[in-house]
């Protein structure tokens, strides 16, 4: 009795089961959202990559001022980068994208190495879909300026007009002062730069024995 209850069901059931009509409008259905987020995805990708692109730019620009202002502070030469770069990038796009960047810098020898690295944030508007929210842009720009090796002669008036007024010798003083630190980098002599102070006055101690013709 079971069986033939079964069997008769079974009977009634395989036309359904025979029938393919709609199973194009179903597998659509299951795959449609796949196929949005395949094709929106490559269009995320693409504004992704544009923005990287314009962030190189703009890092570029601000390694570039960054490494010529080697006798600012960090404080200040990461100032002078960050200006740089938002110059070129733009203001509103700094903000749109949340982009930071950050200056680093090594001394090898005579050579400076400086990179600014940028960050920025991109909203995804189709790989959303499937959670990813944001992607985060990264580039580096780096640059490098050498010293080269010189040699500097200062000739000092140091003759009686000079005493005539004490702050004369002491703005001497601090004048060297300030020109010998400008040429380190850091508190070091990274150029090797050598130095030579030669005093001016028109008496001159001459050690005994010595002769110039035109003494």
């Amino acid at each position: 009795m079971q069986k033939r209850i079964f069997s008769g069901l079974w009977q009634r059931l395989n036309p359904f089961r025979r029938h393919q009509g709609g199973n194009v409008a179903v597998i659509f259905g299951l795959s449609a959202m796949t196929l949005v987020v395949a094709a929106g995805g490559g269009t995320d990708v693409v504004r992704q990559m544009d923005v990287r692109s314009r962030l190189q730019d703009a890092a570029d620009a601000a390694v570039l001022r960054a490494v010529m202002s080697s006798k600012m502070t960090d404080e200040q030469r990461e100032v002078a980068a960050d200006q740089a770069f938002e110059n070129n990038f733009g203001y509103d796009n700094v903000q749109r994208y949340n982009a930071t960047g950050t200056v680093g810098k090594q001394v090898i020898g005579n050579t400076t190495h400086v990179t600014y690295d940028v960050e920025a944030t991109v909203e995804n508007l189709f790989l959303s879909i499937i959670g990813m929210e944001t992607t985060t842009v990264t580039v580096v720009a780096k640059a490098q300026s050498q010293m080269r090796k010189s040699e500097i002669a200062f000739v000092l008036d140091v003759t009686g007009s000079m005493s005539s007024d004490p702050s004369r010798i002491t703005n001497l003083k601090s004048s060297m002062d300030s020109v010998l630190k400008s040429l380190l980098t850091d508190g070091v002599n990274a150029s090797e730069t050598k130095v030579a102070i030669v005093p001016f006055n028109p008496q001159v101690r001459i050690e005994k024995g010595t002769s110039y013709s035109y003494i």
